[in-house]
């Protein structure tokens, strides 16, 4: 796996994990708003009494995928923060931390690492180029060992 391919999978991991917890918000909304229904004297109505059951086995399964997702974004972590911390240009760490990590444009990234955004994409490049050596001389080194 390449470091841009690393890191990609890293955004799309987290970005699964924000989408599933605004879907559990959503969800324990509905839950609140049908629980209090059953407050107060009762009219003859068509509600469902089991809404909320399906509501709440809603939830859990959103709660058990999104568990899932946190570990598997643990994992994808420790290995980028593993081979960050084998860069030797701090700002090579930093501009893929702000970018990949954190999420952030390319003029929040720059405004950040006071360069201009071109410079930051640069650094960038670099940074991906840097990485991907660490990488491969991380599998060579697997490879003769085994």
């Amino acid at each position: 796996m390449s470091a841009i391919e690393l890191l990609i999978e890293y955004a799309k991991l987290r970005k699964k994990i924000l989408r599933l917890m605004s879907q559990m918000d959503e969800l324990k909304s509905q839950a609140e708003s049908l629980s209090a229904w059953t407050d107060g004297d009762r009219v003859q109505s068509s509600h469902d009494p089991d809404k909320i059951g399906r509501v709440i086995a809603r939830l859990a399964d959103k709660q058990d995928e999104c568990c899932e997702l946190m570990i598997e974004a643990i994992d994808r972590m420790n290995e980028i923060e593993a081979i960050l911390n084998d860069l030797d240009n701090p700002d090579y760490s930093l501009v893929l931390q702000y970018k990949y990590i954190r999420g952030l444009t390319w003029d929040e990234v720059a405004e950040n690492m006071y360069c201009t955004p071109r410079w930051a994409m640069i650094l960038r490049d670099r940074a991906l180029r840097a990485m991907d050596k660490i990488i491969n001389d991380n599998i060579r080194q697997d490879a003769e060992i085994t």
